[in-house]
């Protein structure tokens, strides 16, 4: 038996006046993904962990810690620790690891983090700049892509400190306080928290003076006011995914947090295309989305389990571009899904595919956020009463509502098979 997952990262979204108020999803013209709901069964899941308001930013790293079987609001260790994984760094059980991001703080407050177009060379300069600075002693930072970077904190490294609280903070996502006063989004939590407002002060200081920022001045560009650390936590603590459910996996995506999360549940990562643009303006590149079909086909010969993580859809929707996401779609069901569906019938054995966005992107607000997702499965023993299309809408009318996201995983190894 074959299993494969197909994540249209962020396809879902809300409708669009451009669209004739429909969603990208309803707008693309997705010849197999139509085929396959013909014979498939059409469902709606919550992947996000229980209490998530639909306003906050989620991760595609949450959503795929739920699909994959695990009890998010329980398991789930932030997006940190699973980047610092994904980045191949080891994590000991008491380091912590928090996220950094730019920030760009405009009369004191927060604004969109993509006005400020830093290209990754500017990033990591930043960075570099400010880490002999930093007066957190054994804490090492990691420069990363434009915007993500990552700080480690070692357990017990500051002798005159030997375990910062870093459980009791609070911080907040970039995306999560757009708009916000800077005052009322500071880390909060105890002695640990006002060491981290020490630290975005410090950097505010030295950002101010820095001479990209200069040079951004002269160009009348957004200023890079602050470095803002989110999303911290420890190596997560997963039963390894294989052991569970007794199946050799694979995931293939060019996310690092995504990366991680394969390796802390003990899937295989690979590493795929990273789906940026070759020569044109758009945020993806088509050359990528084919050969991401072709390692997925490649793949199924080696796994019982392939989760395959296509980027294009959310990459387009944080460039705020809805033609480009609905191109995304496309491009994906043409080249990835389309593939994938001709090796698994044709491969002389049963097989399960399933189909979801795992998260929304909304193309408006250029940001994740937590909403019930659609998803689509099809294969052996799967039959429907009335066929339906993957889309929102349409997955509020289907008659499969799997309440609780890490459901989902057992339904569609097992379902209907006992």
């Amino acid at each position: 038996m074959k299993y494969t997952i197909v994540i249209l990262g962020g396809a879902a979204d809300q409708p669009q006046p451009e669209l004739n108020e429909q969603t990208p999803l309803q707008a693309a013209n997705t010849a197999t993904l139509d085929r396959i709901a013909g014979h498939g069964r059409l469902g709606q899941v919550a992947l996000s962990p229980p209490g998530v308001s639909d306003s906050t930013c989620l991760g595609p790293d949450a959503a795929a810690l739920a699909m994959l079987g695990y009890d998010s609001a329980r398991l789930y260790p932030g997006p940190a620790p699973l980047h610092a994984l994904g980045m191949g760094l080891d994590l000991g059980p008491g380091d912590w690891a928090f996220n950094l991001g730019l920030v760009s703080v405009v009369d004191g407050v927060i604004q969109a983090p993509a006005r400020l177009q830093v290209t990754p060379g500017e990033s990591q300069a930043l960075v570099r700049d400010l880490v002999e600075r930093f007066d957190l002693p054994g804490a090492v930072v990691y420069p990363g892509e434009a915007g993500s970077h990552l700080m480690i904190d070692p357990a017990g490294a500051d002798a005159s400190h030997e375990s910062w609280q870093w459980d009791e903070v609070e911080t907040h996502h970039p995306l999560d306080i757009v708009g916000v006063p800077l005052r009322k989004c500071l880390p909060v939590g105890g002695q640990a928290g006002e060491r981290l407002q020490q630290f975005i002060a410090m950097s505010e200081v030295e950002l101010a003076g820095h001479e990209i920022n200069q040079a951004r001045r002269e160009m009348d560009e957004p200023l890079i006011t602050h470095l803002w650390p989110w999303g911290q936590g420890r190596h997560p603590v997963l039963t390894p995914w294989p052991d569970r459910f007794g199946k050799t996996a694979a995931m293939i995506t060019s996310d690092a947090t995504m990366q991680g999360l394969a390796i802390g549940a003990g899937l295989d990562p690979i590493h795929a295309p990273a789906a940026r643009p070759e020569a044109d303006d758009s945020s993806f590149s088509e050359g990528d989305l084919i050969r991401l079909g072709v390692d997925a086909v490649d793949a199924l010969a080696m796994y019982d389990v392939v989760i395959v993580h296509v980027r294009a859809p959310h990459l387009a929707s944080l460039d705020g571009s809805v033609p480009d996401k609905v191109r995304a779609i496309e491009l994906a069901d043409t080249h990835v899904i389309k593939p994938i569906d001709q090796a698994l019938t044709a491969g002389g054995q049963p097989y399960r595919l399933l189909v979801t966005p795992l998260h929304a992107t909304l193309a408006e607000a250029q940001r994740s956020v937590a909403m019930p997702m659609p998803f689509l499965i099809a294969g052996e023993k799967i039959t429907n009463v009335v066929a339906r299309p993957l889309t929102e809408a349409d997955a509020e009318q289907a008659d499969l509502q799997v309440e609780y996201g890490h459901e989902l995983m057992e339904f569609f190894l097992k379902g209907g098979m006992r």
